[in-house]
């Protein structure tokens, strides 16, 4: 019997995509004014041409940040990517374990 991992070890987090919305908001007083105020028409707008590529997830909560400087909106990302990590964690730990216990492992 061939057992297919039910749950993937890639990050649902797309770091690459918030470290280029971050970059944008350093190297642009105006991208970052416009991400602090009206992330919404920032993320639509993109920097340079650029869209960003963002997941459902990820969108959500970049939207629901509320902060007043750069420094409090990268702490709320940081956030957002550590409780992505820690909710997947107990997951797997759950996945291999019953994978021992039904012989799939």
């Amino acid at each position: 019997m061939n057992a297919q991992p039910i749950l993937s070890l890639k990050p649902s987090t797309n770091t690459g995509e918030l470290s280029r919305l971050l970059s944008a908001a350093v190297v642009s007083p105006r991208f970052c004014k416009l991400l602090l105020h009206d992330p919404e028409t920032a993320l639509r707008a993109g920097y340079q041409s650029e869209a960003f590529h963002l997941s459902p997830e990820e969108e959500m909560w970049v939207l629901s940040i509320r902060a007043s400087n750069l420094a409090d909106f990268s702490s709320e990302i940081v956030k957002y990517q550590s409780h992505s990590q820690r909710v997947r964690m107990p997951a797997l730990a759950v996945g291999a374990t019953a994978g021992r216990l039904y012989g799939t492992s």
